[in-house]
């Protein structure tokens, strides 16, 4: 939580500038820019994204600075409760397809999954990585997805992984890694299946996507900007 936001830990933490939450607000603004002719959108993706004890929310605080920016509220929404209606979700996914609503946030239990918000989608933000392989590759499925117009466009979508170096992220991703490999040798035939195994529901991961993070977190492979 810390190498996301301070703020996440210590309710007195300083807003750091170069926090993730800052960042974060610096490339929606980029791709806001850079996508407003045809109203590109972006979508936040963040599990670990409120302090309960002091009440702080990653996703409002960067509501509230895309406001201060110049980002209209209503083009900004969030999406923080699994008990939201059906109704209204979709009311959202609609206007994110259309264009109405241009930044959507949310975790990977309440956005990742079955949610079709592709359309537009120029930039997908990974604030932090989840717990199980699949769990990535279906956030990375709303925006890599049939029915994006950039790929007709022929105009590059952009996904965007955020990542501490020397801190508990490097733990996270080598956790995601680690896992992605047992998958893989289990879809390839390599590891022996004992009869707990033969019921389980295997997880198709792109081989090796794991590994980039883990060199630059780890200080092994320098940082690189595109």
């Amino acid at each position: 939580r810390a190498a996301i936001d301070p703020r996440l830990v210590d309710a007195n933490a300083t807003d750091e500038p170069l926090s993730k939450t800052n960042r974060a607000v610096e490339e929606v603004l980029r791709s806001l820019n850079d996508s407003k002719k045809y109203n590109g959108t972006v979508a936040i993706f963040c599990d670990s994204y409120q302090n309960k004890q002091s009440g702080f929310n990653l996703y409002q605080d960067i509501k509230d600075k895309l406001i201060k920016m110049g980002v209209p509220a209503s083009q900004i929404a969030i999406i923080d409760s699994k008990k939201m209606s059906i109704e209204k979700k979709q009311k959202i996914f609609d206007a994110v397809r259309e264009g109405e609503i241009r930044v959507i946030m949310g975790s990977t239990q309440t956005l990742g999954t079955g949610v079709n918000i592709q359309t537009r989608l120029h930039t997908l933000i990974h604030m932090d990585a989840p717990d199980r392989p699949m769990d990535y590759t279906q956030r990375n499925g709303r925006i890599v997805r049939q029915g994006n117009m950039h790929k007709q466009w022929n105009i590059p979508v952009r996904i965007l992984r955020f990542g501490v170096e020397d801190s508990l992220d490097v733990t996270s991703y080598q956790r995601l890694k680690t896992k992605a490999g047992f998958i893989d040798s289990i879809m390839n035939g390599k590891a022996m299946i004992d009869n707990n195994l033969e019921n389980r529901v295997l997880e198709d991961v792109e081989e090796g996507i794991f590994d980039n993070p883990v060199a630059m977190l780890s200080g092994s492979q320098s940082f690189s900007r595109s």
